[in-house]
Formats: structure tokens, C-alpha cells, sequence
């Protein structure tokens, strides 16, 4: 199926609701999507830079929403407020996220809660309001027209059957390598990131073929972003360098906007980190044995 018949291109058609969009990844994909025309709703806890990025774009930012995702009030806020969207809202991105580089056993319990949270429990409650809001928008839909239809013959049982096949929901979650590869000094991120990875190919089991729900993963490696260096200030938290390393932010966006394209399963950034798991299936328990080359116990 080429893209312009599925009008995979159309980002015009398209409105995206992005988490953690103040900074990195986050932030460079909402420029990009709005620069190519799609509308997109931003949340994150810094409202301000939200809104500096919505005064550069006042026709595609439809809404701002600040919210702290690390804590169920700041969830159940966000689905307020994106509640009249909620039809309108065709991809979903879970990008927030939060890091830690030290020993588990230097981590304090709220760094931990707080973790877990923004990493597990926020993209599988929007997930979870999204998937229910399409399976039901379409039993509701369904409703009304079937009674529309014996009230009006002009309404036909197809007619019904093509509104459904026209409703869309791409889900993309912002998962990492890390959750590939378990080390030591991200204990507790590496596994809400492996979380991250079942989470979303068991959701792409569960699909049905006909449905036009799709799950994509996103497999970056390190990303030149503020996301390191908030990581190395949490309390007992340790420096890790990965100049080396980093990509720039751009780079993956940029392969994450062919994912949306082409609606991939799995994206692996850059693209050579795809022999990970058989790497780790290998040498994984030898890796684990050395610890990461550039993080040593203090």
C-alpha cells in the first residue's frame, strides 16, 4: 500500500497529543509536526516553554496543557482537559519520561515512585483511555446510526461499517535500548523501559487486522537532551559520560516521523541497535558481569 493512497503523508488530517513536550525529543517532534501542518496538543510541567512553542505555531497548537504526569492527579488533569479532543485526536505519543544513573541502593523511595509512574503507569492510562475511547466511540457511533437507519432507510448498515473503517488511533511509545540491555546504574529504569517494550507488542498481538489501531515502539539510544543531565542531579544519582554516543534529538525525530508514515511495530534509532537483542542473548550475562564502560561504583 503506497502512502499517498493510504494519505499517510496527510499530516494536515492528523492531530497529535504529545507528552513531555518541553524539552528533547519531545519538543523537536512538536515543531516538526506542526511545521509540516499537523495540529498538536503539548503537555508537560513547564507551561511556559510550552507556550513559547505554541506562540511559534498559534494555528497548529490547538492547547497547552501543564501537568506534572509523575502523580495520578496530573494524569487524571491531563484526560480532563484533552476530554472535547478526544475524538479529534488520531496519535498519541508517550514521550515523558525520567531517568536515574546510580546504584539502586543510593535511590530514594520518591525517585522511585516518581519513576515508575511518569514511565509506566502515564502511558499505560492514556493508552488505556485512548484504545477504550476508539473501540467505544465506535459502539456508540454504531448505536446511533443503527437507529438512524430504521428511522431513515436512506441511511444503509454499510454506511455504518465505513464510518468505522475511516476512525484511526496510532498509539507511539518512546521506550529505549536500555530496556533492551538491564544494567548496572539504571536498574529501575531499564526495567520501566522493558515494560515499555512488552507493553506495546502485547498491544499489537491484541490488534485485530481490520481495526486501524496501531502500536508503534521506539528504540532510541542515547539522545543529546536535557534528559541526562536532569538524571545526574537526582540525590545519589552518579555522572555518566556519553559524548560519544548521543544522537541528536533531530535524528530521531526525524525517524520517528517515518514510523508514523509507514506505521511501523519497531524502530530501532539508529537502525544497527536492531542486533541488540541478539547481542544480549549472547553476551549478555558477559556485559552484565563488566557493567557499563563508563559508569564505575564510586
Amino acid at each position: 500500500m503506497s502512502f499517498k493512497k493510504d494519505h499517510l503523508n496527510d499530516f494536515e488530517k492528523y492531530t497529535f497529543l504529545i507528552t513531555g513536550a518541553s524539552s528533547g525529543v519531545g519538543r523537536s517532534l512538536t515543531i516538526k509536526l506542526a511545521s509540516l501542518g499537523g495540529k498538536c496538543i503539548i503537555t508537560a510541567r513547564r507551561i511556559e516553554i510550552l507556550e513559547k512553542i505554541r506562540e511559534n505555531f498559534p494555528n497548529n497548537i490547538i492547547k497547552a496543557i501543564e501537568a506534572d504526569l509523575s502523580t495520578k492527579e496530573g494524569i487524571q488533569n491531563l484526560l480532563m482537559q484533552i476530554e472535547p479532543y478526544k475524538d479529534k485526536i488520531t496519535h498519541v505519543i508517550n514521550n515523558a519520561g525520567s531517568g536515574y544513573f546510580g546504584l539502586y541502593k543510593n535511590m530514594d523511595a520518591e525517585i522511585i515512585y516518581s519513576m515508575i509512574n511518569l514511565n509506566i503507569v502515564t502511558p499505560s492510562i492514556i493508552t488505556n483511555y485512548f484504545v477504550k475511547n476508539f473501540y467505544n466511540g465506535f459502539i456508540n457511533e454504531n448505536i446511533n446510526n443503527i437507529a438512524e437507519i430504521k428511522a431513515d432507510n436512506e441511511v444503509s448498515a454499510s454506511g455504518v461499517k465505513n464510518r468505522y473503517s475511516e476512525r484511526l488511533l496510532h498509539i507511539i511509545n518512546i521506550g529505549s535500548v536500555a530496556g533492551v540491555l538491564p544494567n548496572q546504574g539504571i536498574a529501575i529504569y531499564s526495567a520501566t523501559k522493558s515494560y515499555i517494550d512488552t507493553f506495546t507488542k502485547s498491544l499489537q498481538a491484541e490488534k485485530r487486522k481490520k481495526d486501524k489501531i496501531y502500536f508503534t515502539l521506539i528504540l532510541p539510544g542515547a539522545i543529546k537532551t536535557e534528559f541526562f543531565d536532569r538524571a545526574e542531579k537526582n540525590k545519589g544519582a552518579q555522572k555518566i559520560g556519553l559524548p560519544l554516543f548521543e544522537m541528536k534529538a533531530e535524528k530521531v525525530v526525524n525517524k520517528i516521523i517515518k514510523s508514523i508514515k509507514k506505521r511501523d511495530k519497531i524502530v530501532y534509532i539508529p537502525s544497527i541497535l536492531s542486533v541488540l537483542p541478539f547481542l544480549n542473548l549472547l553476551f549478555g550475562r558477559f556485559a552484565r558481569n563488566l557493567g557499563p564502560i563508563l559508569f564505575k561504583e564510586e
